[in-house]
C-alpha cells in the first residue's frame, strides 16, 4: 500500500494516518503481512515532523514486516528508502548514480544527520 504525495506536510501526515488505519491488522495484504505497530506509525509520524522544510516529503508505504517506509526517488539512479519499525532505528539505502550506500542509524529527538545528509546529496 502507497500513497504519493505533494510536498506539504499535512497531506503527508493525513496519507501516514489513512495507511496505518488500512495496514495496522494482521495479514492486510492477504499475503500474510505483519500488522503495522502503533510505535512504527508514531515514529514516522516523528520522522517526517522532523524533515527539514527543504526536502520534499516522500512516498509512504506499508512494509510487509510492520513498518513504515518513507521513499525519495527522482528517477532510477536517485532513490533514497528509509525504513521505521518503532524500535527508535531507521535502516536506509539510497542509489546515488554508480554509488550504492546502506545503513542503520539510531532515531533520538532529532533525525540523524546521516539521513539528513543522503537526502540533501538526493536534491542537490
Amino acid at each position: 500500500v502507497s500513497m504519493t504525495l505533494g510536498l506539504p506536510l499535512d497531506e503527508a501526515l493525513a496519507s501516514l494516518r489513512g495507511i496505518y488505519r488500512e495496514c495496522s491488522r494482521e495479514d492486510w495484504d492477504g499475503y500474510g503481512a505483519a500488522a503495522i505497530t502503533y510505535d512504527a506509525y508514531r515514529e514516522a509520524e516523528k520522522v517526517l515532523q522532523l524533515m527539514p522544510s527543504s526536502i520534499h516529503m516522500p512516498e509512504i508505504t506499508a512494509e510487509p514486516t510492520g513498518g513504515i517506509g518513507l521513499e525519495w526517488y527522482r528517477d532510477k539512479s536517485q532513490v533514497f528508502v528509509i525504513s521505521i519499525d518503532g524500535k527508535h532505528r531507521i535502516a536506509y539505502a539510497g542509489i546515488f548514480g554508480t554509488n550504492k550506500i546502506h545503513g542503520t542509524e539510531h532515531l533520538e529527538e532529532t533525525l540523524p544527520l546521516m539521513i539528513i545528509e543522503h537526502l540533501r546529496r538526493l536534491y542537490s
